[in-house]
C-alpha cells in the first residue's frame, strides 16, 4: 500500500527557468514515457574481432536495432581484419556509417585500436616517437664535490629520451636543498644517458629529477597538447577526411578509453614542458620542490606538493580531454571518454584531480567493470564533475568483464544500471556485442546470441529509454555539499610511498572516500562533491542559510557543507566556509580541523580562520566517521527533501536460487535515491537491484508538492498511476513503496 499525506511536499523547481516550463512541456514527457516504443535505448560497445564482412555488419546492425539499441561504438582490435586504418578497413567502416544513418542510429566514435587510447594502432610510435608518454624518475646519490663528475643514469640503456627537470643538493643529513640545475648536463652516451655534474667542494647529497621516455613507450604524451594534436591527425583526421558528412549527424560523440597516470612507470607520468608551465602559474621555477614528490622534506611540503601535483593535473585536463573537445566542437560533435578508475579512492595514480579532469570535456564518462559493485562508492565522483561544470549528460561503459560470467543474465543488465542511475549516470554503453561470438575475449556477450539475456534485451532498452529521458537534461538536487579534498590528498602523496595499485589504496590521512560511501549506501543521502575551484568561483552564499552552486542549468542549493579530514586546505576555501557559517549554512568538519595552507606562506591565515571557526555556533565537529551519529546530525540540521526511513523484506525469505552471490541480496544498494527536476516536475528514482522483494518507508519534507499531482511512474512498462495523499501526524509526506526483485520506479510530483 502507498500512503501519502495531503499537501505536505516541499515545492522545488520554483526558479525562473523552471517557472518558464509550459503545460505543453509537462504533458509531452508523460506521453513519451508511456509509449510502447519510447525513443532512445543504449549504445552497444561493438567489438570488431576477426575478419569483417560488409553483409554480416549490416545484419548485426539490424539485429541490434530490433533489440532496441540506439547505436553502436565500434571498437577495432589488433585482431581486426582488414587492418585498422587500412583502405579496406575504411570501406567497411563507411558501410557501417551508411547503414546506421539509414536506420536513424548513432555511431559513437571509439578513437583508437584496442585500449588504452593513445597509440593510433601503433602508428604514433612509428611516426612521432618523440611525442610518447614520459615519466619522472629520480637519481639519489652522495658525492664529494670540487670536481666535475659523470654519473650513469640507471636504466639509461632502455631510454629513448631523458631530460633534466631539476638537480638539488643538500648537506648530508640536512633537509634544506639548493638547486644546481645550471651545473648539470644530461646527455646521450654509448650505454644510454649520463649526467655531467659540477659540485662545489664538500660532501653532498645529490638528487637528479629526470623526465624520461623508454623504448617500450607506445602511448601519446597525454600532458602535451601538441603531441595529442599529432595523434588526432592520425586518427580523427583520417576518418573526417573520408566521412565528413557523417560527423555531427551519424557520429555525434567521441569515446576515448583508459588514460591514466599508471600507464607510465611508477604512476609518475610527467612531461618535459612541466617546468615552463609551473613558472607561468607561480612566477618561479619548481627546481627545489621536486624532492617533496618523493619524500617528506620538512616545512613547505604540503604547499609544494599541492602546487606540483596541481600543475600536472591542470596539464592533464588541458591535454587529451580539452584538445579532443576543441576538435569535436569544430566538427559538430561532442567529446566523451574516460580515464581509468574514475571511481577509485586514490586519484593520484589515475587522472589526478578526479573532478578537474572533466572541466573542459563535453560529456564525462566512467566505466563499471569486473564485477557487480566494483567501485560503487566512487561513481558520485564523475557525477559531481558533471554537476560542478554544468554538464547534463554522464555516460557509463558498463558490464565489462563482469565475473562470474554465469551470473550475467537479463537481471544483471538492470542491477548494475540501477546502481549507476542512482549515482548520477544517465547514459549507458553496454560492454558489449562481439562481431564474432566464437571469440569473445571479455564476457559478457550482450546480444541476441546470448541465451541468458536474448529475450530481455528489447525490454531492457525500453526501460533504459524511459529512465534516461528523465535522468538526462534534468537538474540534480542535492542539499549536502562535500568539499572535494584534492588539496589534502595531494599533500599526503609522494611517488614511491604507495604501491602501484591503480588507485585502490586510499590516500592515508584522508577518509573522505569512506564518507561518500556511507552517505550513499548506508544513509541514502545524496550529495555533490564540490571542487575547491568551484567553491571559490561558482558558489554563492545566500542570506537564507543556503550555499548555492550558481550554474545556469544545474544550480544546486546546499544547506550542509562538510569539510572531510582536511589538514591542508586552500585559504580561500576556508574563508568561504566561514562565510557559510556566518550566513547560516550548517558546516561540519570531520576528522580534524585544517592546519596547513595549500598555498605558500598561508599557514598563519589558515590557523587564524580555524581559531575563529572552532568557536563559531554554526560550525560542528565530528572526530570520526560514525554512521549513526552522522545520520542523527544530518536529520537534526536539514529538513531533507527525501528520506528512506526503513527498508524491509517483503513477504518472508528470498525465493532466489541457492548459491547466488551475496551482492545480489545487498540491501544497502536498494532504494538509493536521486532527485532530478525536469520540465517543472520533480522525479525521485528508486531501484531494488536485489533478489528479494523489498518495501521501503519513504518520507518527504513538510510542504512538498502542495497543490500538485503525485504519481508513480514505472519505467519497465510506461504505466503512470496517480497516488492519493493521506494525512499523517508528523508533518512529513509518508510513502510505503514495495518493489519486487530487480524493479525500479520514479515517484513524480507535477
Amino acid at each position: 500500500m502507498i500512503v501519502i499525506s495531503l499537501g505536505i511536499l516541499l515545492a522545488l523547481g520554483n526558479c525562473p527557468a523552471a517557472n518558464a516550463v509550459t503545460e505543453e512541456d509537462r504533458q509531452d514527457l508523460p506521453d513519451r514515457f508511456a509509449r510502447q516504443e519510447p525513443e532512445g535505448g543504449s549504445i552497444s560497445l561493438y567489438w570488431l574481432n576477426g575478419e569483417l564482412n560488409g553483409e554480416t555488419l549490416k545484419q548485426q546492425i539490424e539485429l541490434l536495432r530490433q533489440n532496441g539499441f540506439a547505436g553502436i561504438a565500434p571498437l577495432p582490435m589488433r585482431s581486426t581484419r582488414p587492418e585498422y586504418l587500412s583502405r579496406a578497413y575504411f570501406e567497411l567502416y563507411r558501410s557501417m556509417l551508411d547503414e546506421l544513418a539509414a536506420r536513424g542510429m548513432e555511431l559513437m566514435f571509439y578513437d583508437d585500436c584496442d585500449f588504452p587510447t593513445g597509440t593510433a594502432g601503433g602508428r604514433m610510435k612509428e611516426v612521432h616517437p618523440d611525442k610518447l608518454i614520459k615519466y619522472l624518475t629520480r637519481v639519489d646519490t652522495t658525492l664529494r664535490g670540487g670536481e666535475t663528475r659523470v654519473i650513469d643514469i640507471p636504466d639509461g640503456q632502455g631510454m629513448r629520451f631523458c631530460q633534466l627537470m631539476s638537480a638539488c643538493i643538500s648537506g648530508t643529513g640536512e633537509t634544506g636543498r639548493t638547486s644546481i640545475s645550471d651545473n648539470v648536463n644530461v646527455r646521450p652516451a654509448a650505454d644510454g644517458f649520463v649526467a655531467q655534474v659540477e659540485l662545489p667542494a664538500g660532501e653532498w647529497r645529490l638528487q637528479l629529477f629526470l623526465c624520461c621516455s623508454d623504448k617500450n613507450a607506445r602511448l601519446v604524451d597525454y600532458l602535451d597538447p601538441d603531441a595529442v594534436g599529432k595523434l588526432m591527425e592520425l586518427t580523427y583526421g583520417a576518418y573526417y577526411r573520408l566521412f565528413p558528412e557523417h560527423f555531427g549527424t551519424t557520429i555525434r560523440t567521441t569515446f576515448y578509453d583508459d588514460h591514466a597516470y599508471y600507464q607510465a612507470p611508477g604512476a609518475a607520468e610527467w612531461t618535459d614542458g612541466f617546468n615552463e608551465k609551473f613558472k607561468e602559474s607561480y612566477g618561479f621555477p619548481p627546481d627545489t620542490l621536486y624532492p617533496s614528490l618523493f619524500e617528506n622534506t620538512g616545512g613547505g611540503d604540503a604547499a609544494g606538493r599541492v602546487a606540483m601535483y596541481g600543475v600536472r593535473d591542470r596539464m592533464n585536463a588541458e591535454g587529451y580531454p580539452r584538445v579532443v573537445s576543441q576538435w569535436a566542437a569544430a566538427h559538430r560533435m561532442a567529446c566523451s571518454g574516460h580515464p581509468a578508475g574514475t571511481y577509485r579512492p586514490n586519484p593520484l595514480q589515475l587522472m589526478g584531480d578526479g573532478l578537474l579532469y572533466f572541466k573542459h570535456q563535453d560529456i564525462p564518462l566512467c566505466d563499471y567493470i569486473h564485477f557487480l559493485r566494483q567501485g560503487i562508492d566512487g561513481f558520485n565522483i564523475p557525477a559531481s564533475a558533471a554537476y560542478n561544470y554544468d554538464r547534463d549528460i554522464l555516460y557509463c561503459e558498463i558490464y565489462g568483464n563482469f565475473q562470474p560470467d554465469s551470473c550475467n543474465d537479463g537481471d544483471m543488465l538492470y542491477r548494475a544500471a540501477m546502481d549507476v542511475y542512482a549515482r548520477g549516470i544517465n547514459k549507458l554503453i553496454p560492454h558489449g556485442t562481439w562481431y564474432d561470438d566464437a571469440q569473445v575475449a571479455i564476457a559478457p556477450e550482450i546480444s541476441w546470441r546470448n541465451p541468458r539475456m536474448a529475450t530481455r534485451l528489447k525490454d531492457y532498452n525500453r526501460w533504459v529509454s524511459r529512465c534516461e529521458m528523465i535522468l538526462q537534461h534534468s537538474r540534480h538536487v542535492a542539499q549536502v555539499g562535500i568539499l572535494y579534498p584534492i588539496a589534502d590528498m595531494q599533500s599526503h602523496y609522494h611517488f614511491g610511498e604507495y604501491a602501484i595499485t591503480n588507485g585502490r589504496e586510499s590516500i592515508r590521512g584522508n577518509r573522505y572516500f569512506d564518507l561518500i560511501g556511507t552517505m550513499t549506501r548506508k544513509l541514502r543521502v545524496d550529495y555533490t562533491l564540490i571542487h575547491p575551484e568551484t567553491l571559490d568561483e561558482r558558489c554563492v552564499v545566500g542570506e537564507d542559510g543556503v550555499l548555492r552552486l550558481d550554474n545556469p542549468k544545474n544550480y544546486e542549493e546546499y544547506r550542509l557543507l562538510i569539510v572531510p579530514w582536511c589538514r591542508t586546505i586552500h585559504v580561500s576555501n576556508l574563508a568561504k566556509v566561514k562565510d557559510c557559517a556566518d550566513r547560516g549554512v550548517n558546516v561540519l568538519f570531520m576528522g580534524h580541523y585544517p592546519e596547513k595552507s595549500a598555498e605558500f606562506a598561508g599557514d598563519e591565515a589558515v590557523q587564524r580562520l580555524v581559531d575563529e571557526l572552532k568557536h563559531h555556533p554554526g560550525v560542528h565537529f565530528m572526530d570520526d566517521l560514525d554512521e549513526e551519529k552522522l545520520e542523527e546530525f544530518i536529520r537534526g540540521h536539514i529538513d531533507l527533501n527525501v528520506r528512506v526511513e526503513q527498508v524491509r523484506e517483503t513477504g518472508g525469505t528470498s525465493t532466489a536460487p541457492a548459491g547466488r552471490p551475496a551482492a545480489f541480496r545487498d540491501r544497502e544498494c536498494a532504494f538509493n535515491v536521486i532527485h532530478k527536476v525536469r520540465d517543472g516536475m520533480d522525479f525521485f528514482f528508486f531501484g531494488n537491484p536485489t533478489d528479494d522483494g523489498l518495501t521501503a518507508e519513504i518520507s518527504f519534507a513538510d510542504g512538498f508538492g502542495k497543490g500538485k499531482r503525485v504519481e508513480l511512474w514505472n519505467p519497465h512498462t510506461g504505466k503512470i498511476e496517480k497516488l492519493h495523499p493521506v494525512q499523517t501526524q508528523d508533518g512529513r509526506l509518508r510513502i510505503t513503496l514495495p518493489l519486487e526483485p530487480v524493479q525500479s520506479r520514479f515517484i513524480t510530483v507535477r
